[in-house]
This record gives structure tokens, C-alpha cells and sequence, in this order.
């Protein structure tokens, strides 16, 4: 899992993270395989795209 581009890990400070962390990956998971993130990609898809004038 590609957690940002070209970055595979996440960092922790300490041991005592690693289950709750894992516990919030896996319902991040568990959302997109439902659709539950369906909204929010289209709506971040659109930053970026450049809007474009109709002449008129």
C-alpha cells in the first residue's frame, strides 16, 4: 500500500502506536472497499484541473 507517492511506510514514534495504527489503516481499507471514499477522490480529483473559458 502507497501511503503518499513514493512513500510505502509510515513513521512512528514508538512501539506503543503500531496497534492503533494498523487499526485506523485497516478502516481506511475497509471504506474504500465499500465506496465510503468514492466521494471524496471524485472531489479531490478536481483540484488541479485547470477550468477552462468558453469564448464567447
Amino acid at each position: 500500500m502507497e501511503f503518499t507517492k513514493g512513500k510505502k511506510a509510515i513513521e512512528l514514534v514508538s512501539e506503543a502506536e503500531v496497534a492503533d495504527t494498523l487499526r485506523k489503516v485497516r478502516k481506511v481499507r475497509e471504506g474504500a472497499e465499500l465506496g465510503e471514499l468514492d466521494a471524496l477522490v471524485k472531489q479531490q480529483a478536481q483540484f488541479g484541473k485547470r477550468l477552462v473559458q468558453k469564448n464567447k
